[in-house]
């Protein structure tokens, strides 16, 4: 997409449309979570028929029981309906059978007057001396079963023609109303617990509601088992019942009553519900032990928003015998009340802190506010389209999606119009990011810096939260943060990003969808293909608002170590899946591995996907969903960097064991604004390139140096600084070559005689050829005694390499010093390369002789040279002198000396370039010299270093002087000698210039037959 044309859009078109509905949202959010912000009180509950298990098991009277909850933590107690096993096991009645009744003989005439059926092998025999009771029990019992079921022998004896399985455990006989006062004399609050009958009808319904304790009484009104009061019966009609009757209804997370659909649908409106987490017996018997359920009522309240926890008592802990169970469960009550408080909450102490739901004061959204959002979750799916399938979507439809909205408003019902946008905006925001992300990646061919890395992740993240607090703001309604609507869709949201990012990571950095199905199936894809699968399968399982996987211990353990540190616990699939992956993503980019990126691309948007999803959990604070996505994304980020460091090494070791490609890197002090070392290595690799076109050069540069225009095309840099990059291309070169120059040396640093050692070790060790053409070796200082070991491995270094050539005898003879290396050719300095053969520059100078100077800023005697030059220039009219910086810092020099005018730097063009422009040169640097030798230019050397000297010993020039030497006197001397006689001295430079360029051009083949040969 052209770059002007997105930014009209965004401008001009979305950004209108898309800011209201911004705007909205986000005050929806912050005016929800200001009520969230009041929701503190938990009522915990404590189940009576276990609290009458325990004070019979220890001894315990239940007053002083229920006197212990209380300080404890608890803040009501749980009611359930009498049974005929509660009662049974109470001692208040005695249930026998027709077989019992016989074996007892109490009337041996009885037979004869009970009624038919009465005396059958199902009858049970209920006795009690509380004929009150008996009374109760028969009158509930005539409420659910045929009265023909039902015979009352005596005012102590009941028959009961009925005893199927669960008969006496599960058909409710009321309530005993002294447990409610052992309650309230506790100051507990009462949950009563109501057991449903098959095929209940409204009037039976009726009289056992009236039967209930008064809505103000209690606390909320629980429906045991599995099922609420009225199910498989006249269900719709008990519903209505309730809508006179102010209970509180039960909402039981993660249990799906049979019915509550149905309640939720019918009572939403007019009554309030209460959300309750419970664990049930069996995982407390099996599964669980303190520390575990304590981490799970924790998270149910901070991270779900869970009212009432119906809490169970332990009878065993880990498998193991408790010795005093009412002190283990006191304790445990306790840690559960310390947790709660450690994380914000408050035991509700009375009937308000019970109800008190401040989220009620959310409100509706109106109809401006609604439309806003609405429209601005819509349009993320045209601006998808455009950035991702079809950069030429008319403008015309961003406009359409304002019209969708509207008339979405008006024709669709609300919850309807929620689920559409909803499901539309996450699908939308969570795949925009990744598109965003990977887009700038292509645009700008990988990331330059920590900057880049920033906006990457950047624009990653950020469309997916700005969507989930549209979603947020469009769902802050009480219905939703209560829970009683839900985001519908959500398997949807978060199979549709996964697909769609797929399909774009193919086409944009693979070859298609139809060439990924056209391909043949090999074994690693199949693998690969099937990993990928069961990851897809397992993320599908483990989402949305019923999960079919549930959390191992060990993982639960996890999530309660993120809790008690993090405070708000960040997504697996973000902070351990998507941003690793996006790490990934970017690292396998830069390597060129697009094979793999399609399969990354899935595991990126999946993180992403989670990031809003976790906005669409409404029932959560909003201020703990923010700060679980932020703790999901810096410890995403920190938790990429072992993985990328694993990545890193299998890479490492993949590249090592790989074939080489036909790859060439140069190595040297290059990139750092020195004149000879960028004029070797530019040279050399104009040579390489022109000779062996197909062969990749990589160059190790400076930081912050570049490749010249001229060269862009020929060689790819690799920063000093990318330590890593320079170890990838030392194990897959071909062959790594320092072109020349001294940086075997130690005299002025021994650490980068080490450093470029190490270099050659580590490329030589994966295989790759060494080559050392025209090396200025040494000087060592006194490091060839005081490092004799590491001097020994440079030898044996040296000895190992494909070809090493000298550029003159002080090199050989700094090279002796290490070792017998007699055999070892002496060259040219393969800046001689450049030399075109034509002697261009051989003429006789005319009008004001030009004289190009180059001096160093790190001799002492630069700044007294300069002068005694400036001196000349002004006294002597036919005398031109340009100062000529070849290195960074060399103008300082001649500022100094208090020079005025212009002077030539060596700006990256072509190094031999710099010094055309003269008649004369006089040079402090080695590279001058000899760059005025290829040219044929005469020349006069100040040789600071032996290397100078040196070189004019090679070219047996006599016109070479030590710094301390030089004064106005013999420059003037020596100046007018070589203007007199320019021709004579050029051409003799000429053929020396000539014999050098073919020392060269020998060596340079002989490069070129090591790299061929093959070892």
């Amino acid at each position: 997409m052209q770059k002007g044309k997105l930014k009209n859009s965004l401008i001009f078109i979305i950004l209108p449309l898309l800011l209201p509905g911004l705007l909205v949202a986000a005050w929806r959010c912050l005016f929800r979570g200001m009520a969230e912000e009041k929701n503190i009180f938990v009522e915990t509950v404590i189940d009576f028929e276990e609290m009458r298990q325990l004070s019979r098991d220890e001894g315990w009277k239940l007053n002083e029981l229920f006197a212990a909850m209380r300080e404890h933590g608890a803040s009501s107690v749980a009611i359930s309906e009498d049974t005929l096993a509660s009662l049974e096991s109470e001692g208040r009645i005695t249930v026998l059978s027709s077989k019992d009744i016989r074996k007892l003989s109490i009337d041996e005439g009885l037979q004869q007057e009970l009624p038919p059926g009465a005396d059958g092998p199902g009858s049970l025999w209920v006795h009690s001396e509380d004929s009150a009771l008996l009374d109760r029990i028969e009158r509930h019992l005539s409420w659910k079963i045929p009265s023909n079921k039902l015979f009352r022998l005596h005012r102590n004896f009941l028959v009961i023609n009925k005893s199927a399985y669960g008969f006496k455990e599960r058909v409710g006989l009321g309530f005993s109303n002294e447990y409610f006062d052992l309650a309230r004399k506790a100051d507990l609050g009462i949950v009563v617990r109501v057991f449903n009958y098959p095929g209940l009808t409204v009037a039976s319904a009726t009289r056992m509601i009236s039967a209930l304790p008064s809505p103000a009484s209690v606390s909320a009104l629980l429906f045991a088992e599995e099922e609420m009061l009225g199910n498989r019966g006249e269900l719709s009609g008990i519903i209505e019942l309730f809508k006179d009757r102010s209970y509180r209804i039960g909402w039981i997370e993660f249990n799906t009553q049979e019915g509550i659909g149905q309640y939720l649908k019918g009572l939403s409106r007019s009554r309030p519900f209460v959300r309750v987490h419970s664990i049930s017996r069996k995982e407390i018997d099996q599964i669980y032990n303190v520390n575990r359920a304590i981490g799970r009522w924790v998270r149910s309240v901070k991270d779900r928003s869970m009212k009432m926890l119906y809490i169970r008592c332990f009878f065993r802990d880990d498998q193991k015998y408790i010795a005093d169970l009412v002190k283990f469960n006191l304790k445990y009550l306790q840690r559960i009340e310390n947790s709660l408080n450690r994380a914000g909450f408050v035991i509700a102490a009375n009937s308000d802190q019970r109800i008190n739901e401040p989220r009620h004061l959310v409100g509706k959204l109106s109809a401006p506010e609604k439309i806003a959002i609405v429209l601005a979750l819509l349009l993320a799916f045209p601006l998808l389209i455009k950035l991702s399938f079809y950069e030429d979507l008319d403008n015309k439809w961003f406009f359409a999606t304002a019209l969708l909205a509207v008339g979405g408003y008006l024709y669709l019902p609300a919850q309807q119009l929620n689920a559409f946008a909803g499901v539309i905006g996450a699908f939308s925001y969570s795949s925009l990011g990744v598109v965003l992300a990977f887009s700038a990646i292509k645009k700008n061919d990988g990331l330059s810096g920590l900057f880049d890395l920033g906006r990457y992740f950047a624009s990653l993240v950020l469309p997916s939260v700005l969507g989930g607090i549209l979603i947020a703001g469009l769902h802050s309604e009480i219905e939703y943060l209560l829970k009683f609507e839900q985001f519908r869709g959500v398997k949807l949201a978060f199979v549709l990003p996964v697909l769609w990012v797929f399909l774009y990571s193919l086409k944009e950095f693979g070859k298609g969808f139809v060439d990924l199905v056209n391909r043949p199936l090999t074994p690693i894809m199949a693998i690969v293909g099937g990993a990928v699968f069961l990851g897809f399968i397992a993320y599908i399982l483990r989402s949305g608002n019923l999960t079919i996987v549930k959390p191992s211990a060990l993982e639960d353990s996890f999530r309660t170590f993120l809790e008690n540190t993090l405070v708000a616990r960040p997504r697996n699939k973000e902070f351990l899946v998507g941003y690793p992956a996006a790490a990934l993503f970017v690292f396998f980019y830069l390597r060129r591995c697009t094979a793999i990126l399609p399969i990354l691309s899935i595991f990126v948007v999946m993180g992403q996907v989670s990031v809003l999803n976790t906005f669409c959990h409404f029932h959560s604070p909003l201020s703990l969903t923010i700060l679980r996505v932020f703790n999901g994304f810096w410890l995403g980020l920190l938790v990429s960097l072992p993985v990328l460091a694993v990545a890193a090494l299998v890479w490492l070791v993949i590249l090592a064991g790989s074939e080489k490609k036909n790859s060439l890197l140069v190595a040297g002090y290059l990139g750092f604004g020195n004149f000879g070392d960028e004029l070797l290595w530019q040279t050399f690799c104009e040579q390489m390139k022109t000779r062996l076109p197909e062969l990749r050069l990589a160059v190790i540069l400076g930081k912050d140096s570049r490749i010249p225009d001229f060269m862009a095309d020929k060689v790819e840099s690799i920063s000093r600084s990318c330590r890593f990059r320079i170890l990838e291309e030392l194990l897959s070169c071909k062959a790594l070559v320092f072109p020349g120059g001294g940086v075997l040396q130690s005299a002025t640093s021994f650490s980068s005689l080490v450093y470029y050692s190490l270099l050659i070790f580590i490329a030589r060790s994966a295989g790759a050829k060494i080559l050392l053409p025209a090396q200025g070796f040494g000087p060592w200082g006194e490091n060839i005694e005081k490092h004799s070991r590491f001097f020994r491995y440079l030898h044996n270094t040296l000895e190992s390499a494909d070809y090493i050539s000298v550029r003159d005898q002080n090199s050989l003879d700094a090279l002796n010093e290490v070792g017998d290396f007699n055999h070892i050719p002496i060259t040219a300095d393969l800046a001689f390369l450049a030399r075109s053969g034509v002697n261009a520059r051989i003429y006789a100078p005319e009008g004001a002789l030009r004289v190009s100077i180059v001096l160093r800023k790190s001799v002492a005697e630069s700044e007294s040279i300069a002068k005694s030059f400036i001196q000349i220039a002004e006294e002597v009219e036919n005398l031109q002198i340009n100062p000529v910086a070849l290195q960074p810092g060399d103008e300082e020099v001649w500022k100094n000396a208090g020079w005025t005018k212009d002077i030539v730097s060596f700006d990256g063009k072509n190094p031999v370039e710099a010094l055309l422009d003269c008649d004369l040169v006089v040079s402090m640097r080695l590279h001058g010299c000899i760059v005025a030798t290829i040219e044929a230019i005469p020349w006069i050397g100040i040789a600071y270093d032996p290397k100078v000297s040196g070189f004019a010993r090679s070219c047996n020039w006599k016109f070479c002087y030590e710094p301390e030497k030089v004064d106005r006197k013999l420059i003037e001397e020596k100046l007018n000698v070589l203007a007199v006689k320019k021709i004579e001295y050029s051409q003799k430079l000429a053929r020396r210039a000539n014999e050098f360029s073919r020392r060269s051009q020998a060596d340079f083949e002989a490069i070129l037959s090591a790299i061929s040969h093959n070892s």
